[in-house]
């Protein structure tokens, strides 16, 4: 396995670094960069990243504008952007930059696990506080993240896409959508709902095309309109 974590604190870079050494072996390989421009240095090598785990306010100009060329540079290797901050606006330009998920640096080592484990499968990771905080009309406030179970356990406030928003979809792409929106894998969905993979896959082709989107992040960011839609309907 081969990791580039991107920190411009040294002690956060090296204490992540025996993290990811613990839980995925010692052989596990970790490339460090202190900014944008080195991770982009990491990212010209030879042999290709499994994932990228970068830090979003790294000296720039513009850290989103970085944090998208980064992204574009990493080709196809997924990217999850762990931040101090909770702020929704943050987490939600982030993904729409292309970021495959979105951790909060106070998380728990188990947490951060289960988003490398779920991102490496090809899903996405978007966390509730990106609905709760900008729900609220509150883009720039902090929001309290889920103890580490919830995770697993409890449906991202993104799955809560309603049904009548989007009439043109059948009850099983509406059900795959909400697990996609989840940050769910083909696998998992295809788990979840009792079908084929193959089926999951052809379903999310005729989602993307009857939602207008091009990719898992821009539905699942769908969901969120949605979700925050009907929020502020019934509160009117």
């Amino acid at each position: 396995m081969r990791f580039i974590v991107a920190d411009d604190h040294m002690l956060f870079r090296a204490g992540l670094r025996l993290l990811l050494k613990e839980i995925f072996g010692p052989e596990t390989e970790v490339l460090e960069a202190g900014d944008f421009a080195g991770l982009m240095h990491c990212l010209e090598g030879e042999q290709p990243a499994d994932l990228v785990i970068c830090d979003l306010f790294m000296p720039a100009d513009d850290p989103f504008v970085a944090l998208h060329a980064a992204i574009e540079r990493a080709a196809g290797v997924p990217l999850i952007v762990l931040s101090a901050s909770e702020a929704g606006g943050h987490i939600l330009r982030s993904m729409t930059c292309g970021a495959s998920g979105y951790l909060v640096k106070h998380e728990s080592p188990k947490v951060l696990h289960h988003v490398i484990e779920l991102v490496l499968d090809g899903g996405r990771y978007v966390p509730p506080q990106a609905v709760s905080g900008l729900g609220n009309g509150q883009s720039g406030a902090s929001a309290p993240v889920p103890p580490p179970a919830a995770v697993e356990r409890a449906p991202s406030a993104l799955a809560e896409v309603p049904r009548r928003r989007v009439p043109e979809l059948t009850d099983r792409q509406t059900a795959i959508w909400r697990l996609l929106a989840e940050g769910r894998s083909n696998k998992d969905i295809a788990r979840r709902l009792a079908i084929a993979e193959s089926t999951v896959k052809s379903q999310i082709r005729s989602i993307y095309r009857k939602l207008g989107v091009r990719n898992r992040t821009q539905a699942a960011l769908r969901a969120v309109g949605e979700a925050l839609e009907d929020g502020s309907s019934e509160a009117a």
